[in-house]
């Protein structure tokens, strides 16, 4: 085995703060790439799948990779329903950071300084190492609850923003995003307004029950390997930026906005602003645990018509 590889495996090692042991069990994973070496990460993950690494290896598979990233350039997304935005007390505790100064220095920011590079737009320098809350794993099922207007979407996910409802992602897409989710047909279309979610297995029945109370209806209710034996994209695909993501593969005029609405949310104002922009954008609204209350954002997307614009 070669210097490269070898040391590609070492990093791999690190980075999921790894046992002994798990040097022997990925190192058939790496291999020479046109770039580089490369890790087969979804061959690790599903090592990790069979149990057969370690439970603090299982950990951090499938995110080593990017949670960095996500963490210098990030606010929020899958979980925060949960756990809150990134910069909520105890989600990320220490970064390790090396600076880009002409005599670069490795700092340890802990606490309130952690705010100094995360989310801070490419200013951050390069982050060698975090430390990151974790949270036991759960029987995810990815949901989607079809309404007969936007509305009752907002009310619903409106009274799902409760603790003892288990959820990891909450988002609400009008109807009109429907010709872009062309997976969905059949449990997603034009007729109706949509809610997708990851519920946990032991919260169904409340879920279910909730969204009939709204006068809605379940359309999809998967675990991850149904959502995978079926073709489908994960719940998690259909919220936040990935929804713009969702209509740029069939149009790249599009383009979106963010929007955070003051907390407790306002459904008359977020109504108003539907009704007065009509055709010219479409909506969709994430629910999120922010600054130790719920709260609602919204990633409208918008055509790019002109640089005036």
């Amino acid at each position: 085995m070669n210097t490269v590889t070898s040391q590609a495996i070492e990093d791999a090692v690190a980075i999921l703060a790894s046992s002994p042991s798990m040097l022997a069990k990925i190192a058939g994973f790496v291999h020479e790439g046109r770039d580089g070496p490369v890790v087969e990460w979804a061959k690790v993950a599903e090592l990790a799948h069979q149990q057969a690494l370690p439970r603090t290896d299982r950990a951090f598979l499938g995110i080593c990779a990017e949670i960095g990233g996500f963490v210098a350039g990030g606010f929020g997304g899958v979980g925060s329903i949960r756990h809150g935005i990134l910069k909520d007390p105890g989600n990320i505790s220490r970064i390790q950071v090396l600076t880009l100064e002409r005599e670069p220095r490795l700092i340890e920011l802990m606490g309130a300084d952690i705010q100094k590079v995360h989310h801070a737009y490419g200013t951050n320098g390069i982050i060698t190492e975090m430390d990151v809350r974790l949270a036991p794993a759960e029987d995810w099922r990815h949901m989607i609850a079809l309404f007969d207007s936007y509305e009752a979407a907002l009310r619903f996910g409106m009274a799902a923003c409760r603790p003892d409802l288990p959820l990891r992602l909450l988002s609400t897409v009008e109807r009109r995003f429907a010709p872009y989710y062309t997976q969905y047909q059949g449990r997603f279309d034009d007729t109706h307004d949509a809610v997708f979610a990851l519920c946990a297995a032991h919260g169904l029945a409340d879920f279910e029950a909730l969204v009939r109370q709204f006068g809605g209806r379940i359309s999809m209710s998967m675990t991850d390997a149904q959502v995978l034996a079926a073709g489908l994209l994960p719940a998690y695909e259909c919220a936040y930026n990935h929804t713009t993501l969702m209509a740029l593969k069939m149009d790249r005029s599009w383009t979106y906005i963010q929007l955070s609405y003051p907390q407790p949310f306002d459904l008359p104002l977020a109504l108003a602003l539907i009704d007065e922009y009509g055709a010219e954008i479409l909506w969709h609204h994430e629910f999120s645990m922010a600054g130790g209350g719920y709260g609602v954002f919204a990633i409208r997307s918008e055509e790019h018509t002109s640089e005036l614009q």
